[in-house]
């Protein structure tokens, strides 16, 4: 089970204990804005915003539920490396027909 707070903070619990099992974050900096239960891979799609450029660029990586289960926050891959996602950008996820959709403004 996922938590996401109002200020972006987000952390993974063991649905058995109800022990928090990781903060998703990889830092203070970062904001997540969303995630999306990848059910075709078993990932969890995270979209955040970074302090760094005044939390205008949207950016996604993929972590493995299996990985935070155990912890293991730090693993995640990156996604639409080659999309500028800035605002105002979007990224939507259509799982009905197992698509992610994005928008680049600039291009």
């Amino acid at each position: 089970m996922f938590g996401l707070t109002d200020s972006g903070v987000c952390a993974a619990f063991d649905v058995d204990t109800g022990r928090r099992t990781c903060i998703l974050n990889t830092g203070p900096h970062e904001v997540i804005r969303s995630l999306f239960h990848n059910k075709s891979n078993k990932t969890l799609i995270i979209v955040s915003v970074y302090q760094a450029d005044q939390y205008s660029s949207l950016r996604c990586r993929a972590a493995s539920l299996d990985d935070l289960r155990r912890g293991i926050a730090d693993q995640s891959s990156a996604l639409f490396g080659s999309e500028l996602l800035r605002w105002p950008g979007f990224v939507e996820f259509d799982d009905v027909n197992q698509k992610v959709l994005t928008y680049s403004a600039g291009n």
